[in-house]
């Protein structure tokens, strides 16, 4: 097995009770040192060894539970660059950093 970058982006896609805003506000924190840009539908981020991520925005919808409304998100990461370990490593850093509530 290649510890080297694969070939071509990778893709993962997740669904999260987060709206836009709450993406862009959490994103460059989860990637920081990392060099951000934020447009309306992606947020482009460049890394100094040269990978990039994309993070692409679907349209918000909003999930009703009960009298409660959320407003969801579907983004999904593209990787350029990144080896596996990585990906792993940095969804798992992601799924802490984006985890809501409880107590």
């Amino acid at each position: 097995m290649s510890s080297g970058p694969s070939a071509g982006p990778q893709r993962v896609t997740w669904i999260y009770s987060l709206s836009h805003a709450d993406l862009r506000r959490l994103i460059p924190r989860l990637v920081a040192p990392a060099e951000t840009a934020l447009e309306p539908a992606c947020i482009t981020v460049s890394y100094p060894d040269g990978r990039g991520l994309r993070v692409e925005l679907d349209a918000e919808t909003e999930r009703r539970l009960g009298s409660f409304r959320l407003k969801s998100t579907a983004f999904t990461f593209v990787f350029d660059g990144w080896t596996a370990a990585q990906i792993s490593a940095f969804l798992a850093h992601c799924t802490r950093g984006l985890q809501q509530g409880g107590g």
